[in-house]
């Protein structure tokens, strides 16, 4: 049940991409600005629950570095995403 729940925000990044693809005057240069812009905000929230699980472990908080390392999956997860979309956008030129 958690390693799905890991999926949902590299779904939503992909379903969020597809929509702007796929609007009726999207192109694919607002495709590649919109999957940067995905892995721009996923890279920084991974980079924020890093430091949630580094802290997690000094303090060994058992709780806090569990769950911020599953963020830290799931961001790293919707960041790959945005990257495989701007690739694949890159490609189709």
């Amino acid at each position: 049940m958690v390693n799905l729940v890991a999926l949902v925000p590299a779904l939503l990044t992909a379903v969020a991409l597809a929509a702007v693809r796929w609007a009726p005057r999207g192109t694919p240069t607002d495709l590649r600005r919109w999957s940067t812009r995905a892995l721009t905000l996923w890279s920084a929230v991974a980079a924020g629950t890093l430091v949630a699980l580094l802290v997690g472990l000094h303090l060994q908080h058992a709780g806090l570095a569990v769950w911020s390392a599953f963020a830290l999956i799931a961001a790293a997860l919707a960041a790959v995403t945005a990257v495989a979309v701007r690739a694949a956008s890159s490609f189709a030129r």
